[in-house]
């Protein structure tokens, strides 16, 4: 959030500070300026986000930037995938409150995404299909100790702007990753992550443009255009559960007042 923001700006790294930077300039002049000459020409652009990945964790690696200077990197990565087993029940009334929540986060931030990218690439969605297979993928993951399944606004934006189109770039996705937890996962330790950050803000530029919509969608509906501001507002100044909650009571009251 902006308040945690402020709050570490006396514990700026540079070096972060410079090595993001530069990252993102790195993908501002190949993905906007160099692959849109490139694509006139041919259908295959740069892989700017693989070659930065590789040339950042090579620096990394041998400028030792997390021993000399600090620098957050993505750390051991134990290989293999654990056998499935029972989920421990036991913790169930620990975490049945977290998990309503969640569940509820989950939901309306997959199915706001979903309709998002439907409208931008004009298909229909329905909307329970999303929520059973999400929920199907939750229940047959915990008996491999996976974190719960939810739609992810920044993988899926770096989806969308590399191309894909339908569940087999999932699927290579997919593959890929069980690659690197078979094998490649000790070659990522000295990543940077700031470097992974810069890819995903990056991938995020085509989202924040949906700001410009907000002045038509003012004077299209008030209201709902207010909701918006409001939510927006509670998650970057507070955080994400507690934007969703005060964004929920606040649509609440304006349907109450609509109502009057």
């Amino acid at each position: 959030t902006w308040i945690s923001f402020f709050q570490c700006l006396d514990s700026v790294n540079y070096t972060v500070l410079l090595l993001s930077a530069c990252s993102l300039v790195f993908l501002i002049v190949v993905k906007e300026l160099i692959n849109g000459v490139i694509l006139k020409n041919s259908k295959v652009p740069i892989p700017a986000e693989l070659i930065l990945v590789v040339a950042g964790t090579l620096i990394s690696k041998y400028m030792c930037l997390h021993d000399c200077y600090h620098v957050e990197v993505v750390g051991l990565t134990p290989l293999g995938l654990k056998e499935p087993d029972l989920p421990p029940f036991e913790l169930v009334p620990k975490v049945l409150t977290s998990s309503m929540i969640l569940s509820i986060i989950c939901a309306a931030t997959t199915i706001s995404m979903v309709l998002i990218y439907a409208k931008k690439h004009e298909y229909e969605v329905d909307a329970n299909q999303e929520l059973v297979a999400y929920g199907v993928g939750g229940i047959f993951s915990s008996f491999f100790f996976c974190f719960p399944s939810c739609g992810s606004l920044s993988r899926t934006a770096m989806q969308d702007s590399s191309g894909g189109k339908t569940q087999i770039s999932s699927l290579v996705s997919c593959a890929l990753m069980l690659v690197v937890l078979l094998v490649l996962g000790p070659q990522f330790e000295p990543l940077p992550s700031c470097v992974l950050s810069a890819i995903i803000v990056m991938s995020l530029k085509s989202m924040l443009m949906y700001f410009g919509d907000l002045k038509r969608a003012w004077f299209s509906s008030k209201i709902d255009a207010s909701v918006w501001v409001v939510t927006f507002i509670s998650v970057v100044f507070l955080d994400m559960d507690y934007g969703l909650i005060i964004g929920i009571l606040f649509a609440l009251i304006t349907v109450l007042f609509r109502s009057q």
